[in-house]
């Protein structure tokens, strides 16, 4: 992969085992990122994927029943990719996975992609010290397994607070291209690229730092003006925003990426590929 390579050349970082939960969207890039690195790595997911070439076990959020394999044991670090579509009683699920964790194996790291929607619709700069303010159902959701995860791992948690997703095959264009009356010309933009997510993960890793995390690229132009040049750029049809809709909206910002010297992989948000297939 040609992202930032954190730990290449470090042994510490390669003698991590590390357990990705959840191998969709993210969890198959993360684990196409480690395997590179040269970390023992182990996969939980409902499907199996020949594809991934790793040690893969079935796993099912709304069936913890089933015992954890042996292999869990020695693991330092569980990455947990599971949205709130992986259960019908996502929070509480969540909260029986990580006593399930705790017993079995009551030492690692657990790093867990939660939502920059648990700060609601507030308006202005929000931060990681900011106000959460959930409104829909799965920020409510979200914030219930923020909760659950510091109660019982207190120091060992790191949470990634990530806004919209954006990357291969991803992009908020794709279900904005051609719509009429799109609310909220005039709000910022908050998206991250998987491959910045990953490459957090990866230092947050090598680092063993913990804590809560925004993670949102730092250039945020008007939905209008972004969204619009996006589809000009890619020639699609371009949405039509109701201009009358004032609502100035949120920009998420981090003081905890500025404390790690984190650099994004681009300085502009216009500079980051559009990788729709």
């Amino acid at each position: 992969m040609d992202i930032f390579m954190a730990g290449k050349n470090s042994r510490k970082f390669r003698m991590k085992k590390l357990c990705i939960i959840g191998l969709g969207w993210l969890g198959k890039q993360l684990v196409d990122y480690f395997v590179e690195l040269d970390c023992e790595l182990i996969g939980l997911n409902k499907t199996i994927y020949p594809d991934l070439k790793i040690p893969q076990f079935e796993f099912n959020l709304n069936n913890l029943d089933a015992p954890f394999p042996s292999k869990l044991q020695r693991v330092d670090f569980f990455i947990i990719t599971l949205p709130p579509s992986s259960s019908d009683h996502y929070a509480g699920q969540m909260q029986l996975l990580f006593n399930k964790i705790q017993q079995f194996n009551p030492t690692p790291k657990i790093i867990y992609t939660s939502s920059t929607s648990v700060y609601g619709n507030q308006q202005g700069i929000v931060d990681e010290k900011s106000e959460i303010m959930p409104e829909t159902e799965n920020a409510k959701e979200i914030v219930k397994v923020e909760h659950s995860l510091i109660q019982l791992f207190e120091q060992q948690s790191i949470i990634l607070r990530l806004s919209g997703l954006m990357g291969i095959n991803r992009h908020p264009i794709r279900f904005l291209s051609g719509k009429i009356n799109v609310s909220k010309p005039y709000a910022p933009v908050n998206l991250i690229h998987a491959k910045d997510i990953i490459k957090l993960i990866a230092v947050l890793i090598e680092l063993e730092k913990d804590g809560i995390f925004n993670l949102s690229i730092p250039d945020h132009p008007t939905k209008n003006d972004y969204y619009t040049a996006c589809c000009y750029k890619i020639g699609i049809p371009i949405p039509r925003f109701n201009l009358q809709d004032q609502t100035k909206g949120k920009i998420i910002r981090s003081i905890k990426l500025k404390e790690l010297n984190f650099a994004f992989q681009y300085n502009k948000l216009s500079e980051y590929p559009i990788e729709l297939t």
